[in-house]
C-alpha cells in the first residue's frame, strides 16, 4: 500500500497538558542553557500516561505485557480525517437542545395553569373540562394562549443565548431565562385575556379563548354519575 502523507494523531505535550487527577503533571525545566554550558537541555517531570498514549495490559495487571512490549501494528494504518471544527460541540449543542426545552414546554404549562386555575378567580371565565371534546366541538385555537407562548419563548430564547444568527447564540445568559420565560408567558396572557374580556362579548371571548362547544351543557353531578 502506497502511503500518500503520515498524519501523527497524539497530541502535543506541554505543561497544561490535562492529566488524570493524581497523575504526575507534565513540567518543563531548564537544564542547560548555550550561554552557560554550550548547549540547551531541557529537563522533563512527566507520566507515562501525559498526552497521548495507550494503557497496555501491565497498567492493570502485573503479569500483562508493557508498553514496550506492545506491538504497533494496530497504531498504524489508512484513515480519513473529518474536519469538524466549525460544528458546535456535544456539549454545546446539548446545552442548547435543553435551553430550548426549559424555555418552550412549561411556558406552555404555565399558561394552562393560568387557564385553569387563575382566569375563573380573576375574571369568573372557566374553560368547560367536564368531558373531553368531540373534533366537531373543538375550537381552531386559543389565540391569547399563541400569543403568550411566543412572548415567552421569545425572552426566553433571546435571554439564554438560544436565537440562531445573533452574537449571542451559545453564548449569552441573562438572569434566569426560563423562569423569565415562564413569567413573560402568565403575564402576557393574563393580560391578552383581560383585554378580550372587555373589548368583546363573552362568546367572542370565548371563541378567541378556544373554548370548546360544550360550555354550555351542565357538568355532570355526583349522584347522576353515581
Amino acid at each position: 500500500m502506497r502511503v500518500r502523507r503520515a498524519v501523527d494523531l497524539s497530541l502535543a505535550v506541554h505543561p497544561d497538558t490535562q492529566v488524570y487527577p493524581g497523575d504526575p503533571v507534565v513540567r518543563f525545566e531548564t537544564a542547560a542553557t548555550i550561554g552557560a554550558d554550550g548547549f540547551n537541555l531541557l529537563r522533563l517531570h512527566i507520566g507515562s500516561r501525559s498526552g497521548t498514549n495507550c494503557d497496555a495490559t501491565y497498567h492493570f495487571d502485573p503479569a500483562g505485557a508493557r508498553i514496550d512490549e506492545v506491538d504497533p501494528a494496530p497504531f498504524a494504518g489508512p484513515t480519513v480525517l473529518i474536519d469538524v471544527r466549525g460544528l458546535p460541540s456535544l456539549t454545546k449543542t446539548f446545552n442548547i437542545v435543553t435551553g430550548i426545552g426549559t424555555v418552550t414546554v412549561p411556558v406552555a404549562s404555565t399558561i394552562m395553569v393560568m387557564d385553569v386555575f387563575v382566569l375563573p378567580r380573576l375574571l369568573g371565565l372557566r374553560r368547560p373540562l367536564h368531558r373531553v371534546a368531540t373534533l366537531q366541538e373543538l375550537a381552531f385555537a386559543n389565540w391569547p394562549a399563541v400569543v403568550a407562548l411566543l412572548a415567552g419563548t421569545a425572552v426566553g430564547a433571546f435571554t439564554g443565548g438560544l436565537v440562531p444568527g445573533t452574537s449571542g447564540f451559545g453564548k449569552t445568559y441573562i438572569g434566569f431565562p426560563p423562569l423569565q420565560a415562564w413569567v413573560t408567558g402568565a403575564v402576557v396572557y393574563l393580560v391578552l385575556v383581560r383585554i378580550v374580556s372587555l373589548a368583546t362579548q363573552k362568546s367572542q371571548a370565548t371563541k378567541l379563548l378556544g373554548y370548546s362547544r360544550i360550555e354550555d351543557e351542565p357538568a355532570p353531578s355526583l349522584s347522576a354519575a353515581n
